[in-house]
């Protein structure tokens, strides 16, 4: 769990899919305030949304997070490499991508489905 002391939460793009980009919904958004930050994309009981590239980048996340659903970290290392994103000179802008912020997890395992590993994905 992040400190939640002085200063602002991290902001964080947790994405569920990565052509096209979709933010996160459902049970995700209540994960990541439960683990102390703000979910940039994405309500909680909502469905997932859309987001364009442009919009990723004008919210300018402190980390970006690739829950790729139904996928393990594998496939979504190779979903990835057959997007455009990760050429593209607005992704490389990004803060997050420049400083080493971006993470792939296992979407499959800790994220996308409802039951008990949601526990362990907030622990």
């Amino acid at each position: 769990r992040y400190s939640q002391g002085p200063g602002p939460r991290p902001r964080l793009a947790v994405l569920e899919w990565c052509d096209p980009l979709m933010g996160c919904g459902y049970w995700i958004p209540e994960l990541v305030t439960i683990a102390g930050a703000q979910c940039l994309f994405g309500e909680a009981g909502e469905h997932t949304p859309y987001l364009s590239l442009p919009e990723l980048a004008a919210a300018e996340p402190d980390f970006v997070i690739f829950a790729c659903c139904g996928f393990s970290v594998d496939r979504t290392v190779q979903e990835l490499l057959r997007t455009p994103l990760l050429a593209d000179p607005l992704w490389k802008a990004l803060s997050a991508v420049r400083e080493g912020r971006v993470f792939l997890v296992d979407g499959n395992r800790f994220f996308n489905r409802s039951g008990p590993s949601v526990v362990d994905s907030a622990e």
